[in-house]
């Protein structure tokens, strides 16, 4: 029986011109890979984050990196759930990686964390 995927929510206000943004569910996929995982990324822009009912259908989080945020009210949400175990925030962009086909760490460790409580 195959495993569920994870949905995973990328938090920020996506924009082609950010590395980080185009790397990040690169690297998730290349994790996903290598762990034999299925994994679903959905990213939610800042502003419509207006209540925390829509996160708790989530495994993890990561906040992407390329602020300001459109709401930074609607990011801190996400990372403030106290029933929720897994969110990830990065200004370092280890994600850059994965665009020259190296996984990074990071995110193989977020999906394991993920998988451990969703199953």
């Amino acid at each position: 029986m195959p495993t569920p995927a994870l949905h995973l929510a990328l938090i920020g206000d996506y924009n082609t011109d950010v590395t980080a943004h185009q790397a990040i569910p690169v690297a998730l996929q290349q994790a996903a890979d290598a762990l034999g995982l299925s994994v679903k990324v959905q990213w939610l822009a800042t502003d419509t984050l207006t209540c925390t009912s829509a996160l708790h259908d989530f495994d993890g989080f990561w906040c992407v990196p390329g602020s300001p945020y459109r709401d930074i009210d609607g990011a801190l949400r996400a990372v403030e759930l106290l029933d929720h175990p897994f969110f990830v925030a990065t200004l370092f962009q280890p994600e850059r990686a994965a665009l020259k086909g190296i996984t990074p760490p990071l995110a193989i460790a977020l999906l394991k964390a993920c998988q451990e409580v969703s199953v």
